[in-house]
């Protein structure tokens, strides 16, 4: 049922001579998909479907998000945070279902890992803070309240 190998070859260099693209011509895929909005995720699987890179890095030695930030094509916060506050729409579902526990526990979780990534993330100065109090609240408007967290750097 299950392969008993990694997905990832063990031999981590890229073979020359499968790929059918140029690295300028891989670069100019990234920008294109992210200025039409697309994800980075679904730009590495639309890169790997469709053109056969399995990854950036093998071709360019770079990450999409070095490619992206060298551009200034970066998006403004980090993916996993943004995945943790769309799922924090749970609380619009809370609003309407109040007696749904197993929502409210997931509710707990997942503001307890942006909690955790607010804190871990506010030392690196890897986004800026008001932006990120402004995409919860656009997100997750009855959800999350990260004032109390980093309530040091922001004017509200």
């Amino acid at each position: 049922m299950h392969s008993d190998f990694p997905a990832l070859p063990w031999r981590r260099s890229h073979p020359r001579n499968g790929l059918k693209l140029r690295s300028a011509t891989v670069m100019g895929q990234i920008y294109k998909l992210t200025k039409k909005g697309q994800a980075r995720p679904q730009t590495a699987v639309t890169l790997r479907d469709s053109h056969g890179v399995a990854q950036v890095h093998f071709v360019r030695s770079y990450s999409i998000v070095r490619l992206l930030k060298s551009k200034g094509l970066a998006p403004d916060l980090p993916q996993d945070f943004s995945h943790l506050i769309k799922n924090a729409a749970v609380g619009k579902h809370l609003e309407r279902n109040r007696k749904d526990k197993d929502a409210k526990f997931h509710l707990i979780l997942i503001e307890s890992c942006i909690h955790w990534l607010a804190r871990y993330q506010k030392p690196n100065e890897s986004f800026p803070l008001q932006l990120e109090i402004c995409a919860i609240h656009r997100l997750c408007p009855g959800g999350i309240n990260l004032s109390m967290y980093l309530s040091n750097k922001i004017i509200v």
